[in-house]
């Protein structure tokens, strides 16, 4: 993974993620499972205009070999999650 995408590359990732879905907000539900060699983590991601289902393979030696963005959902508000505004 460090080859594939080094320390600057995955900020510039990050930059676009802000970019496309707005300021970083914070990270929701995280579940994980064991697939030896590594332990894969989904985390929900929200920034101010979407949801993004992180995917990330992490080594015991706590190395990340992997990263998948997978589901991108709009951002609920009050108005569009039936709560009073």
């Amino acid at each position: 993974m460090r080859a594939a995408a080094p320390a600057p590359k995955l900020g510039q990732l990050w930059q676009a993620f802000e970019a496309q879905y707005g300021a970083f907000r914070e990270i929701g539900s995280v579940a994980t499972t064991a697939q030896p060699p590594y332990t894969i983590a989904t985390v929900q991601a929200s920034f101010a205009g979407a949801t993004l289902a992180l995917t990330v393979a992490v080594t015991d030696a706590g190395q990340v070999g992997g990263l998948h963005v997978g589901a991108v959902l709009p951002a609920s508000s009050p108005a569009s999650s039936g709560a009073p505004a």
